[in-house]
């Protein structure tokens, strides 16, 4: 995969609508995490995750009208990322499981899809504790 691609948002993202062109940035190989910096406005960037990496059993129905848009004819067409939310560090960020952001891999086109009848919410911890365990002192 290339360390960065141009992202085109036809309708801009949701709170940033006048936003269309973004670079998405990988930070390192290998890593769950990238940059979805705007082209227009240097100001505007978000910290996106690969949510399976954190969430392996995170799954939705993609709504008919992005499948549509993004002209998806497979689910290897796609990438999915969701937003992070870091306040102070990252072990207390927080991810978007609601409105996950997904990319047409060959045509470069994107859009932040909102989720609707899911039980997801807008502030998962991104680090959570997988194993359902404790750990002991």
């Amino acid at each position: 995969m290339k360390d960065s691609m141009t992202i085109t948002f036809r309708e801009g993202l949701p709170g940033f609508e006048e936003r269309h062109q973004f670079m998405l940035e990988f930070l390192e190989e290998g890593s769950p995490l990238c940059r979805l910096q705007s082209v227009e406005d240097e100001d505007l960037a978000f910290i996106l995750a690969d949510p399976f990496v954190f969430y392996p059993s995170y799954e939705f129905q993609l709504p008919e009208r992005a499948i549509t848009e993004l002209q998806i004819q497979s689910p290897a067409d796609i990438m999915v990322l969701v937003v992070v939310n870091v306040r102070d560090d990252l072990a207390t960020a927080m991810v978007n499981l609601v409105a996950p952001v997904v990319i047409h891999m060959g045509s470069g086109q994107g859009k932040q899809v909102i989720l609707t009848n899911t039980e997801y919410l807008t502030r998962h911890p991104l680090l959570a504790d997988t194993d359902g365990q404790e750990e002991e002192s």
